[in-house]
């Protein structure tokens, strides 16, 4: 390259190397004459300028005899970052010198002349350059503007050391150093459900998301709005967790909806709960309580339905059976029909139909079945004369269908159809002292 021997006003003596005459180029570079960007500047007498972009375009410069240090030109500008310098060694290794910044943000105009800049400065490369044979310029982020080189003989520049600061030389504060003011990690921010982004609240306070994996702890209010998919996943160790909703009065709080026809889930309903273990009556499936309770399951409980398949409800009576029955104080229009399984000889399965009053235990009537698969069915109708003695059978009917009477004579119209002593039979129908036995509870 072409050199050229100058002083400055403090009498120190420095070489000028011609700018785009380097020993190496690497990457592209952009290369003019001109007065470009303005003083101060070096290598006026060959008014050159050179500039490139991104992480790696790099330039090489013979470091002239006797020479120590290494200085630039340069522009810095909104659009630069930071370079690297080294020293080049004569078997080609590089020893690193010093990070140099290429940009500013505080004021960035050429004030109506186009050969002066805002950010135009003298910058040191490197000194002790007598151990190597060249110096190399890495350009590692943004835009280096480069207006000249040149070399002295001090050998005592250098003093502020490597000029480490990165990242990004502190004034870069745009997008593209990966910790600007505007990045985090190199991930800008968004209020919006947008990829990749980090999210920032929006002015209320709020964001959108799409799906959100996280182990939640505390709770959870406001409003869920819009059609949802997917699984929500609860795990408690002990009855008081739960998920709480809480609406003014009048408004529905869940609503399950099968929109359209021809849908088919299997065993699954809209409302489907599952349970490892019915454990009798300390397992319901669904309860309803009248209560002001906020929090727990508490108050007058009007219905439940069991893990084991009871149903309990008050309805219209004043208060429940707490046991495995099925309260009705409604009218019922149609068909009931109760399966009981099927009995074993010896094992009898049992159903009835039981009746009382308002008082817990006062049983009043019953119909009762009684089977097993060896012998069929037998059936008993009861009333009682005494609530403390609950329901006596009256009549039963066996399996082969054979009518017994077991606490009165049969009548019509207030006469006796038969008289039971002796344990008469008349057409068929048997006084009751010594057929099928039949338990009777309610």
């Amino acid at each position: 390259a072409t050199a050229t021997t100058a002083t400055n006003a403090n009498a120190i003596s420095f070489t000028e190397v011609e700018l785009n005459a380097p020993i190496t180029v690497s990457g592209t570079w952009t290369t003019g004459n001109g007065s470009e960007w303005g003083e101060p500047k070096f290598g006026t007498s060959f008014n050159q300028f050179r500039y490139t972009d991104g992480n790696g375009p790099y330039v090489e410069y013979n470091i002239p005899a006797n020479h120590h240090s290494c200085f630039i030109s340069q522009l810095q500008w909104d659009t630069g970052g930071y370079a690297d310098c080294h020293g080049v060694q004569s078997d080609g290794d590089l020893v690193f010198l010093r990070r140099i910044n290429t940009r500013q943000l505080v004021e960035n105009a050429n004030h109506g002349n186009t050969i002066q800049h805002d950010g135009a400065t003298v910058t040191f490369a490197g000194s002790g350059l007598q151990a190597f044979t060249k110096i190399r310029i890495t350009n590692r982020l943004g835009r280096i503007h480069m207006t000249g080189i040149a070399f002295t003989r001090q050998i005592d520049d250098g003093y502020e050391g490597t000029g480490m600061v990165h990242p990004a030389q502190i004034s870069h504060q745009g997008a593209g150093s990966g910790l600007d003011a505007d990045l985090l990690g190199g991930y800008s921010s968004a209020t919006a459900n947008t990829a990749n982004t980090i999210v920032l609240r929006d002015a209320s306070g709020n964001f959108s998301a799409g799906t959100i994996t996280a182990t939640l702890n505390g709770n959870v209010s406001g409003t869920a709005g819009g059609e949802t998919l997917g699984t929500v996943t609860g795990r408690g160790g002990s009855t008081g967790t739960q998920i709480l909703v809480a609406t003014a009065a009048g408004q529905a709080m869940f609503v399950g909806r099968q929109a359209g026809a021809g849908y088919s889930y299997g065993s699954g309903g809209i409302f489907t709960a599952q349970s490892d273990n019915p454990n009798g009556t300390q397992n319901a499936f669904f309860q309803g309580y009248i209560s002001s309770s906020a929090t727990v399951a508490s108050g007058n409980l009007t219905f439940s339905i069991r893990a084991d398949g009871q149903i309990y409800t008050t309805m219209n009576t004043a208060t429940g059976i707490a046991n495995n029955s099925f309260s009705v104080g409604k009218t019922i229009t149609g068909t009931i029909h109760i399966a009981n399984g099927s009995g074993t000889s010896g094992n009898n399965r049992q159903a009835a139909i039981t009746f009382q009053g308002d008082v817990l235990g006062e049983a009043q009537a019953g119909i009762y079945v009684s089977n097993n698969n060896s012998s069929g069915t037998a059936m008993g109708f009861a009333t009682t004369d005494s609530y403390a003695t609950g329901p006596q059978l009256f009549m039963t009917a066996t399996n082969t269908g054979v009518v017994n009477f077991s606490r009165a004579s049969p009548t019509y119209a207030g006469n006796a159809l038969v008289d039971v002593a002796g344990g008469q039979t008349i057409a068929g129908i048997t006084y009751f002292s010594n057929g099928e036995s039949m338990n009777v509870y309610g």
